[in-house]
Order: C-alpha cells, then structure tokens, then sequence
C-alpha cells in the first residue's frame, strides 16, 4: 500500500486502491479520497450498477467523475468531515463535458 501514491476503484478486482495515509498532507484529504472511491464502488454493477465508462474523458466518464464528486461531497457534509475541499479545477472539465453531451445529444 505504501508504493501507491494514487487513488481508483479498479471494478475488475472489486478493489479500491488508495495511498497510504502519510502520504496525505491532511487527514481530511485522505478521507475526503477515501469517500470519492467508495462512491465508485458503490456504483459498481454488482451495487447500484449506475455507469460503466469503457474509455477515459468519454461522456460516461465524466458522469461518473460527478456522481463521485457530489456523492463525497453529500458524505462529507453528513459524516462531519472537517476541512476545505477545493476541486473546482477537477470538477469543472467533467461538468462542461456532461453538459456538452446533454446539448448535443
């Protein structure tokens, strides 16, 4: 665990890979990334079975990025996670891309 100095919900294993927790500057990043995984999974086909993306900055990726976003931002409010979360520079790509999608589509 201490090798990875990344965060992602791999669906093929069913697994969520996450930096060890030093490697954070602050404990509340940490469980900040920790909730944004666990929406992935709980997304997962075997779950809620919501979107599937195949492909990397696809539509469906982007969707996916959101409902990750916003479902850690609803658990951080509601488990009383201290601290500032700023990812307007990460959301922003995704959101104009769902938007784009649903214009064009």
């Amino acid at each position: 665990m201490e090798r990875v100095r990344s965060a992602f919900y791999r669906p093929a294993a069913d697994e969520t890979v996450l930096s060890a927790r030093f490697r954070f500057k602050k404990a509340d990043n940490f469980y900040a990334t920790i909730l944004h995984e666990l929406v992935h999974w709980a997304g997962a086909a075997h779950n809620l079975n919501l979107i599937h993306p195949t492909r990397f900055e696809s539509e469906e990726y982007a969707f996916e990025e959101l409902i990750a976003e916003l479902g850690r931002a609803f658990l951080i409010a509601y488990l009383g996670v201290p601290g500032e979360v700023q990812h307007e520079r990460y959301h922003v790509p995704w959101l104009i891309s769902c938007i784009l999608f649903v214009i064009t589509t």
